[in-house]
């Protein structure tokens, strides 16, 4: 009996554990970037430096290694993206923010990014944004609350990513 309740017990405190989004979850939906042509950041970023703050996530933390490789897939996608020696442009990402929600059917996660760009050549900052962008995962999505909200903090990031690159491509 005593091994059936340690067996239990062992089995709710590591379902608490936080487990770090992977960079697959994080990434935007790739579908729009057709319509997306930017003549002076193609080809032209270097994504450098990209950190997340302390305790980002909660029971999904974003780690900046992650976040970083999705950048990366993401600029690479829209055509933005070019190796450190042949870039134009740097890219520094700090993610601040995710508001989760505590509990509820539908979740909507935030996530909030600061974005800057700068000319490789001289530094010049040529692009700075914040940007904030929710997205929500309800009970069709997922029955179980916890992959919910691991859906939504996932999707999250990539709309995040998604707006940071809508916007560059128009600059």
């Amino acid at each position: 009996m005593k091994k059936i309740i340690l067996s239990i017990l062992c089995v709710f405190l590591l379902s608490g554990c936080a487990v770090p989004l992977k960079s697959q979850e994080m990434l935007p939906q790739f579908d729009f970037y057709d319509s997306l042509k930017s003549k002076k950041f193609e080809d032209n970023i270097f994504v450098n430096n990209v950190d997340v703050a302390e305790n980002v996530g909660g029971q999904t933390p974003v780690t900046p290694e992650e976040y970083k490789i999705t950048l990366v897939s993401s600029f690479r996608q829209a055509d933005l993206y070019a190796p450190e020696n042949d870039a134009k442009y740097f890219l520094d990402a700090y993610m601040s923010e995710m508001n989760q929600p505590v509990f509820g059917f539908n979740l909507t996660v935030t996530s909030v990014a600061d974005y800057k760009v700068f000319r490789k050549s001289d530094k010049k900052l040529m692009f700075s944004e914040t940007i904030s962008v929710p997205c929500t995962k309800g009970f069709g999505d997922a029955f179980d609350a916890a992959l919910r909200l691991r859906l939504a903090s996932g999707c999250a990031v990539g709309e995040n990513i998604t707006h940071v690159i809508k916007v560059i491509s128009k600059e």
